[in-house]
């Protein structure tokens, strides 16, 4: 049906349709738009070292900072401190040793880079301060070329998981750059 509305010099022509036309018409299937495949981003993620080498890594302002993963100490007793690990992980402690490469001075968290992989999954830093493993004097890396810090970062691992790689992504795990450390053989 079509209804004529004439008000003032304008003529509007509306357009009604019946519910049982609106049924008859086809439907018109939606898709729903593709979802693009997850791609990691880009990175320079350097091949696996041994612990005890060193590599050169950028963080996103640029800077570059000399890494070495010294060791890893599987399990870190808990000693004195006040808590121990949550249920059914141990602390792991890997320690490193960081040295500014400039241009600039090097700012950034160690410990929010810093993760243990294992067969089963990727770990981060608890931020406990355990007797033996003497964490870098008050975390932050603040490192003028040639200027080095060295300490230990406690990660919790799962009880039955063995430690196979340390990974060290500056920028708190946001850098182009991403340095690996072989744990073992």
């Amino acid at each position: 049906m079509i209804l004529l509305l004439a008000g003032g010099a304008a003529l509007v022509a509306v357009v009604v349709s019946s519910e049982d036309e609106i049924a008859r018409r086809p439907s018109q299937a939606r898709r729903a738009p593709a979802t693009p495949k997850y791609e990691e981003p880009a990175s320079n993620r350097l091949p696996p070292v041994g612990l005890g080498e060193t590599v050169t890594l950028r963080n996103q302002d640029g800077q570059r900072m000399r890494v070495t993963v010294l060791g890893v100490e599987d399990p870190v007793p808990r000693g004195d401190y006040f808590r121990g690990p949550k249920r059914g992980t141990r602390w792991v402690g890997v320690r490193a040793r960081f040295q500014g490469e400039g241009p600039g001075t090097y700012n950034d968290s160690a410990a929010n880079g810093l993760r243990v992989l294992t067969g089963e999954g990727r770990y981060e830093a608890d931020f406990s301060e355990l007797d033996a493993c003497p964490p870098l004097r008050s975390g932050d890396l603040n490192l003028s070329p040639g200027e080095s810090v060295q300490g230990c970062t406690v990660i919790p691992v799962p009880r039955g998981e063995k430690p196979e790689r340390v990974r060290f992504t500056p920028s708190s795990g946001y850098a182009p750059d991403v340095g690996t450390w072989r744990v073992g053989r």
